[in-house]
């Protein structure tokens, strides 16, 4: 029977990674042991600028939702790879609403500016198909491989007409509100990823671990609220913080 006293804090991560386009999930996510890429946003030269040399596996799937699911039930049953990164939830799920429109073979589409557009059920499609995806890499983590999702965020604004009060929060850019709230929830560590200008006129990044105001985190590690990871490799630095935590 497992024992919480034979768990080994930090040993494999299952991660949510998230942030605006630019600020690093890729690059931190390419800095994990041995990883392979499922390829949604086509833009993973920046691996072979960071990393140069570096082994790192990779397949492109966007557009091809039946080709990632595949794969995904293949990693399920054996898993080569020390990490496996979904990269992006965004992307992925513009396939997926892709594939549902197909899918409906041009019978009662509705079409605006003689284009196809999404109905209500493709949302419903895409609930599935995120919660078939989320199962799928808590099933590669339990084999106790690192798995990360990236994705993108957007700042939705709720006004409290009674309170008269706005509030602003950032949420994972997903089709579906409910799915996108949702999904935090099943990650161990959900990180929020930035820039800040530095003194040299350079940006630099850093990520919260911990809620920050609009900017929801959370992590299981002995991280502190916020780590600047400029010129850094990111998986070692959260090693290394893990060991000493509090020194950094």
């Amino acid at each position: 029977m497992p024992n919480t006293k034979d768990l080994v804090i930090g040993e494999k991560l299952f991660c949510l990674f998230k942030g605006e386009p630019g600020v690093g999930k890729t690059r931190a996510a390419g800095s994990f042991p041995a990883p392979f890429f499922f390829d949604f946003d086509g833009r993973l030269a920046t691996l072979k600028l960071a990393f140069g040399d570096k082994d790192i596996q990779y397949e492109s799937y966007y557009g091809n939702f039946r080709g990632a699911m595949s794969k995904l039930e293949e990693l399920t049953n054996y898993c080569p790879y020390g990490t496996v990164v979904f990269d992006s939830l965004t992307s992925y799920v513009r396939t997926v609403l892709t594939h549902m429109i197909k899918s409906r073979g041009g019978k009662g589409d509705l079409m605006r500016g003689g284009l196809p557009v999404a109905q209500i059920e493709d949302y419903g499609g895409e609930t599935a198909a995120l919660v078939q995806l989320v199962d799928a890499l808590r099933a590669i983590a339990s084999k106790k491989i690192n798995v990360i999702l990236t994705a993108h965020v957007v700042t939705v604004t709720e006004r409290n007409i009674k309170k008269q009060e706005t509030t602003e929060m950032r949420q994972l850019l997903t089709g579906g509100k409910k799915i996108a709230a949702e999904l935090p929830a099943y990650f161990d560590e959900a990180y929020h990823f930035f820039t800040q200008g530095g003194f040299d006129g350079r940006p630099e990044f850093k990520v919260y671990t911990q809620n920050a105001g609009e900017d929801w985190s959370k992590t299981a590690l002995p991280l502190p609220q916020l780590l600047t990871w400029t010129n850094k490799n990111f998986y070692e630095l959260i090693k290394e913080t893990i060991k000493t935590p509090g020194e950094l």
